[in-house]
């Protein structure tokens, strides 16, 4: 038994029924001496508070309780392990972001801080191991195969889910306390259920019922309170999808999926009509890409052998462009005031996601230790060099979205940011007799990061089969190389032309004038401009002189040869 964890719970269960009986002690004492008589009257604080310890009594107080009564350490550690991360940020963006604490003097916040994150941190500290331990502990879990391998998927895309309805409540609801709400009822449940799926000892009967419990919460709040209107939608999704899985958790990772896609399109359709909401849009996504790299590092990086930890690395270094090419391509877009109109808003709408797709699909196959034929440099070394990995992995469905994720970042989007950017700013303006140099920059900023994706295509990747199943290996037809080369070496030269792009694109972004002055930046921005592409040139005619066969290609004929 985990004593702590069933006394967490029975706290968190009484906490609503004290406030109902006992408003005026609950102000004082719970919420820190909160002033009840100025409050008492304002039905929107009241409303709010009612909200927050409902779904704490429902989402929260029954796993704790059950995980207590039987002793589940794992699922102590993630309780642990959440309260000092996403609940944690959740009151700090609510409290100094964006601002929907229901009181003037933070009497919210302190309370979940001493209630909740400090008591979590001193737990984590004295639980088996210290945090050390706990950390160890669910990562031998998510390595493990779960007992039920649905639960699990609809787990991972609950999560994906609750994301963007934290984003939704962050950005397009402006009730009280709306962040934190959509926190627990759409991230937190899938905590448990993600646990749930690996512990073979939590019934299914256990997790209808708690299913059940946050669905009449959910309608609860909906109907009954009837106060977080503006997460009405999100809130009636999370219900229909708890519903759903009570019979297939496939079926509700499907919904799950699309309602993510739902809510991302109205939180574009919103910021899409706020000032200067598309631009701070992409940059806050860019920064969201990276932030999420990092903690990939800090949660899985030790756990990972050598030859992972080498490739984490370079592919951390690739999320950090891609959340920079958000800004850069949004800064460019902004300054030529074409983000809200012709074909600006697209960007808005397909670069933030595609972009996370990517990064998140790239980690996965580094967890999972598979390749891909777009990353030759996993694979194509065969035997000859150290940490290969298969060319593709075992799972189609992997191999066919990686495939599409990385055609629409890598070409698709990138090409459709190069004609909105040339038409924002004139496709005369990477003329060297261009007399603006803003728009003289940004445009060889974004045509030097198409080229050298187009040009890995050509010197390394070619357009592989998108799978291995025998329908892939059909449609689309493989196209090798055309000239192919050795792929360490494209890629050191790729890695340079987007440092250069994406100078150039931020330089012209966010500090290049219009060229109307007398200073001399025109000049000097033309002739850097001019030295990068005689070094891209030269260093590919340089890498093109040798022609590289690819061991990998070699092994495999002499194998076939040898079963033949």
């Amino acid at each position: 038994m985990e004593l702590t964890s069933l006394a967490k719970g029975l706290l968190y269960f009484s906490l609503y029924p004290l406030l109902k009986l006992k408003p005026e002690f609950f102000f004082k004492f719970i919420l820190l001496g909160a002033d009840y008589e100025k409050y008492v009257d304002d039905d929107a604080v009241l409303k709010s508070m009612s909200g927050i310890f409902l779904v704490l009594a429902s989402v929260i107080s029954i796993p704790y309780i059950y995980a207590g009564i039987f002793g589940h350490r794992v699922y102590v550690d993630i309780s642990i392990m959440q309260r000092v991360t996403v609940v944690f940020l959740s009151v700090l963006l609510t409290s100094y972001v964006i601002k929907q604490n229901p009181f003037e003097t933070g009497n919210f916040q302190y309370t979940v801080f001493f209630v909740d994150v400090f008591p979590a941190l001193v737990q984590g500290i004295g639980s088996p191991d210290g945090f050390a331990g706990m950390k160890k502990r669910l990562n031998d879990m998510f390595r493990s195969t779960p007992s039920n391998k649905p639960l699990r998927l609809e787990a991972y895309l609950g999560m994906v889910f609750g994301f963007m309805s934290c984003i939704y409540a962050s950005v397009v609801s402006d009730m009280y306390l709306s962040l934190t709400v959509a926190m627990i009822v759409t991230i937190l449940p899938y905590f448990f259920m993600w646990f749930a799926a690996h512990e073979e000892s939590v019934s299914k009967e256990f997790v209808a019922f708690y299913r059940l419990a946050i669905n009449g919460t959910l309608l609860y709040l909906v109907f009954g309170i009837n106060f977080y209107g503006g997460l009405h939608t999100v809130l009636l999704l999370q219900a229909t999808s708890l519903t759903i899985g009570a019979f297939s958790s496939t079926a509700a990772a499907a919904f799950l999926g699309l309602s993510s896609i739902y809510v991302y399109k109205i939180e574009c359709d919103y910021v899409l009509t706020a000032e200067n909401g598309p631009f701070f849009w992409l940059v806050g996504w860019g920064i969201m890409t990276s932030l999420l790299s990092h903690g990939w590092l800090a949660l899985f990086y030790q756990g990972y052998n050598e030859d992972q930890q080498n490739r984490i690395m370079r592919t951390h270094w690739q999320d950090n462009i891609l959340g920079l090419f958000n800004i850069v391509v949004g800064g460019a877009l902004n300054r030529a005031e074409y983000l809200t109109t012709g074909l600006g808003p697209n960007v808005i709408y397909l670069l933030p996601p595609v972009s996370l797709w990517f990064s998140l699909e790239t980690k996965l196959l580094t967890h999972l230790w598979v390749g891909t034929p777009f990353h030759p440099s996993w694979w194509m070394y065969g035997s000859t060099k150290k940490g290969q990995v298969p060319r593709y992995a075992d799972s189609d469905w992997i191999n066919v979205t990686f495939s599409i994720g990385t055609v629409l970042i890598t070409v698709v989007l990138t090409m459709y940011a190069w004609v909105a950017i040339n038409v924002a700013t004139g496709f005369t303006s990477h003329r060297f007799d261009s007399e603006n140099t803003w728009k003289f920059a940004v445009a060889h900023g974004i045509f030097f990061i198409l080229h050298s994706g187009l040009w890995m295509i050509i010197a390394s990747s070619g357009v592989p089969f998108l799978g291995k199943g025998p329908a892939f290996q059909k449609f689309p037809p493989e196209v090798r190389a055309l000239y192919q080369c050795e792929p360490e070496k494209c890629i050191a030269l790729h890695k340079k032309d987007l440092v250069i792009g994406h100078i150039l694109l931020f330089l012209g972004a966010f500090w290049l004038g219009d060229g109307t002055d007398v200073s001399p930046q025109r000049l000097v921005t033309k002739g850097i401009t001019l030295a990068c592409w005689l070094f891209t040139i030269v260093s590919k005619a340089k890498i093109h002189v040798d022609r590289f066969e690819v061991p990998y290609f070699k092994e495999q004929e002499e194998a076939k040869k040898k079963i033949n």
